[in-house]
């Protein structure tokens, strides 16, 4: 019986323990999240009430009491708004420099993240923040990840002048000690992407003896381009007719049958569809120069009734043809439509002037032995993504 009630005593003393010991774990959970909600919230009104050094001063005693290897008070960008914020400039480049280590940390759950807020006061306060920042002893790389991040805050979304620093920082330091904050936080520059469709007319000015032989005519093109950054690619279709100066007889491509004759005035219809490959050389708001090669194939054929053969065209030539061209871009207006999704997406309409020189490969010789070039002119619409 002894025995019996010396066991009991026993398990109700560890019981005893084990309800203790989780209380203690259970508080201590409690208090620290607790003490980080409650901390974050006196540092945010701290800071609407423009009371910096108590923000600063409840920022260093959470980072102190309540931080630690694996949980933090703060988000990693909440850290870097603050940290801003309280103008904690030293302090914000030992962040981003440990960026790798820092960012494998855990919010304490049940704390709310308040980065949108600090975003906001940080954004209206960036000129303060600039300026701290030129006054500041830090070194020029430090100065200049700063400035970069700031822009960043301003623009929100990356921009050309996020993407012009960007670019000058990582030529300016290829070796530096933000490279993970480089890579794993900061986003890169984006591409620059847009697509447009082309409608208009073209001039065709033949060469060789085909100047000779045809007038100089006009023809319709249409033209579906993409751009990614300054490449550019398209699609290009012009068909048009050129008419004969004189009567000519003429063997044509690949036929060993007798000469056919051809009469004044008659019209040749004439067709160009290409890929096309260039590279802006401009690409400002307004304006974009793109030279470009032109690759694809050139057709010709006549209308005249071929009693023969039952068809009403003869093919004078199908030939491969490339060649150079260049194009300017005008952007006359700009302006948002709706999409599918009930966005909307920025669209711009522009004038294009285009011109270029086809050499076609043709086995033919004589009078249909030639190349082309053409100048034209076009409405393009379309969509870009700066």
């Amino acid at each position: 019986m002894r025995k019996i009630i010396i066991v009991m005593i026993a398990l109700m003393t560890v019981g005893q323990l084990n309800a203790q010991i989780d209380k203690e774990i259970a508080g201590f959970v409690d208090s620290t999240e607790q003490l980080a909600q409650n901390g974050k919230m006196l540092l945010l009104k701290s800071l609407q009430k423009g009371d910096l050094n108590k923000a600063k001063e409840v920022y260093n005693y959470l980072d102190d009491k309540v931080n630690n290897n694996r949980y933090s008070a703060f988000s990693f960008t909440e850290e870097l708004y603050v940290l801003l914020l309280t103008d904690q400039l030293d302090l914000w480049t030992d962040r981003a420099k440990k960026s790798r280590l820092y960012l494998r940390k855990l919010i304490y759950p049940n704390v709310e993240d308040l980065s949108e807020d600090f975003y906001y006061m940080l954004k209206d306060r960036l000129p303060f923040v600039e300026g701290s920042v030129e006054r500041s002893k830090l070194n020029d790389e430090d100065k200049e990840m700063i400035m970069l991040f700031a822009i960043l805050v301003g623009e929100g979304l990356p921009g050309d002048r996020y993407k012009r620093n960007l670019k000058s920082f990582k030529q300016k330091y290829p070796i530096t000690e933000y490279k993970y904050f480089l890579e794993l936080y900061l986003p890169g520059a984006p591409k620059k992407v847009s697509y447009s469709y082309v409608l208009g007319g073209s001039g065709l000015l033949p060469t060789g003896s085909l100047a000779n032989t045809l007038e100089p005519g006009a023809a319709f093109l249409i033209d579906f381009s993409v751009t990614v950054d300054r490449f550019y690619f398209g699609f290009y279709a012009a068909a048009g007719n050129l008419s004969l100066k004189e009567d000519v007889e003429a063997y044509l491509e690949g036929s060993e049958a007798d000469p056919v004759p051809f009469y004044r005035g008659d019209d040749f219809y004439y067709t160009n569809t290409a890929g096309r490959f260039g590279y802006s050389i401009l690409d400002e708001d307004k304006i974009i120069l793109t030279p470009y090669l032109n690759v694809g194939f050139s057709t010709m054929e006549s209308p005249t009734f071929d009693m023969d053969s039952q068809t009403q065209s003869i093919e004078v030539f199908t030939d491969f043809s490339a060649g150079p061209g260049f194009r300017a871009k005008f952007v006359l207006a700009e302006f948002e439509v709706p999409t599918f999704y009930g966005t909307k997406a920025p669209s711009r309409l522009s004038f294009i002037v285009d011109g270029g020189y086809n050499l076609i490969f043709s086995d033919n010789v004589g009078i249909f032995k030639g190349d082309m070039g053409y100048l034209g002119a076009g409405i393009s619409w379309g969509i870009y993504h700066k």
